[in-house]
């Protein structure tokens, strides 16, 4: 199981998909949790370089950072919610880089307003 990839679909409806993946080695624990919750409905915001996904789970955070880089999937316990970053950049408190978005990342780019969000897992 150390090496495994948990592939996951964001579904934005009358927008697209965006997918992406969970690298398990970065932070194990954590991502067989958020596996275990998935599927997932939920609304997401963009602020500013960051699209934010509330998930209204808390879970410890695994190998802590404040440097992230564009397209990372990482988890923020205090907001208890999943990031994707649009741009490089420190952020002013620790997350946990929890994966990367692989394909369509400009979909978040152009969005302006709050929208739903479904993740589902693509693997059986």
């Amino acid at each position: 199981m150390i090496g495994v990839n948990y592939h996951i679909k964001m579904i934005i409806p009358n927008k697209g998909e965006i997918n992406a993946e969970l690298i398990r080695i970065k932070a194990p624990q954590l991502t067989e949790q958020l596996v275990r919750i998935l599927p997932l409905n939920t609304r997401a915001i963009r602020r500013g370089n960051i699209f934010l996904i509330p998930i209204n789970q808390t879970f410890g955070i695994e190998k802590p950072i404040k440097k992230v880089k564009k397209s990372d999937l990482v988890y923020d316990p205090k907001s208890q919610a999943i990031l994707i970053i649009l741009e490089n950049t420190e952020l002013d408190f620790r997350v946990a880089q929890i994966g990367t978005v692989v394909k369509n990342l400009e979909l978040i780019q152009k969005l302006k307003t709050t929208v739903g969000v479904r993740i589902e897992s693509l693997n059986q």
